[in-house]
């Protein structure tokens, strides 16, 4: 019996709605999310059994890591840094601050370095270990102010230390900081 079947059985969804009509309001939400849940799953097998053929030829002819695709715009290190001020100070005048405080070294528990690629990925160390260092690679291309505003992002609350919800959701901010870069750019 699938979980979704079993949820509808206890909480009176199909077959029992008449036997548990006391709860069913009070559990009503919990089934129908399962149950958006279960939908989401379908559409997710359906929509990779589609794309994924296609996905992969892609990978063969272009190969899987965003470091294979050349970048044909150059941005400079100037520039990128300009653009990702210029990007916090249009979401927000606070987030504008802190950012300043990180590239130009006025946070004492912040390091910021931007150097040259070597090979080496944007990275930020664990905020137990202050100071915390944000490393930049220079790529030349678009591909360094995405990975500045992700790892800039990472620093905004770092006074907040390391805690179990930050470790789950870390990513959360800096992805979406990065689409709202897309809409930005």
């Amino acid at each position: 019996m699938k979980i979704v079947d079993f949820f509808k059985r206890i909480f009176g969804k199909n077959d029992n709605k008449k036997s548990l009509d006391a709860p069913k309001t009070q559990y009503q939400k919990l089934v129908e999310s399962i149950d958006d849940l279960e939908l989401c799953k379908m559409f997710v097998e359906r929509a990779t059994r589609n794309v994924t053929p296609e996905i992969e030829k892609a990978i063969k002819k272009y190969g899987s890591k965003p470091e294979d695709y050349t970048l044909k715009t150059r941005v400079s290190k100037e520039d990128t840094l300009e653009l990702a001020r210029r990007f916090f100070e249009n979401i927000d005048h606070g987030l504008y601050e802190k950012y300043n405080e990180i590239v130009n070294g006025s946070n004492p528990n912040i390091i910021f370095q931007m150097e040259e690629f070597n090979g080496k990925g944007a990275s930020v160390k664990s905020p137990e270990n202050m100071p915390v260092t944000v490393y930049v690679p220079i790529r030349g291309d678009i591909s360094q102010l995405y990975a500045l505003v992700h790892e800039c992002t990472h620093t905004l609350d770092i006074n907040n230390r390391d805690n179990s919800t930050r470790k789950v959701l870390g990513e959360v901010a800096p992805q979406c900081m990065e689409r709202l870069l897309d809409d930005f750019l």
